[in-house]
């Protein structure tokens, strides 16, 4: 376990700047190991810095997803790699 000003020190948080690329949060709602107010705090800090990012939140997910939720995760991750990266090229 680490304290809490190693914790502050390495918070993605202190990293945010205008000039990192689009993020994606995939997020559930009652995560109990990263509370959902994490992800928030971070959606803040990226629209301060008007950064391109998306928070889906999965209703009744926890900490990672299994089943629908796994699913509708990857679902939304497969979409936002294709709008910022492209579909992948098929040779």
């Amino acid at each position: 376990k680490i304290s809490e000003p190693e914790a502050i020190a390495i918070s993605p948080i202190k990293y945010v700047t205008k000039d990192d690329p689009p993020v994606l949060l995939i997020h559930g709602d009652v995560d109990r190991v990263v509370p959902i107010k994490q992800s928030e705090i971070l959606v803040e800090a990226m629209s301060e810095n008007n950064m391109i990012y998306d928070l889906i939140v999965l209703k009744g997910a926890g900490h990672g997803f299994r089943g629908e939720q796994g699913e509708q995760a990857r679902s939304a991750m497969v979409a936002w790699f294709d709008k910022y990266l492209g579909p992948p090229q098929i040779e």
